[in-house]
């Protein structure tokens, strides 16, 4: 209410954006903010930096993976601004799976000895070729097939156990 007793009525919008993976929603929301004078600070998702990006994966990864809002006081209106997520359907699946795979690539470089990296690399196909039995890798290595089983069961046990902690 105003001094005079009547209610004043202020416009507001909520305005959401929806693109495709990096196609700057987040950039352009940081560069409305700014200019609205919201933020002090220009943030640069590159940079991890933004004002909306506060995940610590976000701002890592330099991806938006929460949607966020802010409020931009506008002249003769109130402005919610939405910063969402990419309009994939399947992107909090995709980020999933890739940080996965990431995750896997990582532990067969630190977690495993050379020969069983070797063993699982050929055996999964995790060098871009197709996936090789456990008899075609004893062949290819020069090994017996049981000794294969056996490295391969225990390279799987410590991938498990890095994919556990």
């Amino acid at each position: 209410m105003n001094a005079q007793g009547t209610e004043r009525t202020e416009k507001r919008l909520c305005v959401g954006l929806l693109a495709h993976v990096d196609a700057g929603k987040t950039t352009l929301s940081e560069a409305m903010l700014y200019r609205a004078g919201v933020i002090r600070t220009l943030g640069r998702v590159d940079h991890g930096d933004t004002f909306l990006d506060t995940d610590a994966q976000e701002r890592s990864r330099g991806i938006t993976i929460f949607s966020k809002q802010a409020v931009l006081p506008l002249p003769g209106c109130t402005l919610t601004l939405l910063d969402t997520i990419a309009t994939d359907d399947h992107i909090l699946e995709d980020i999933d799976l890739r940080m996965k795979v990431r995750q896997l690539y990582d532990a067969v470089k630190t977690r495993l000895s050379p020969r069983e990296r070797e063993i699982v690399l050929l055996r999964y196909g995790l060098t871009g070729q197709r996936p090789l039995v456990q008899r075609e890798v004893a062949k290819k290595l020069n090994i017996s097939r049981s000794y294969v089983s056996r490295l391969e069961k225990k390279a799987l046990q410590k991938l498990r156990k890095a994919f556990d902690e």
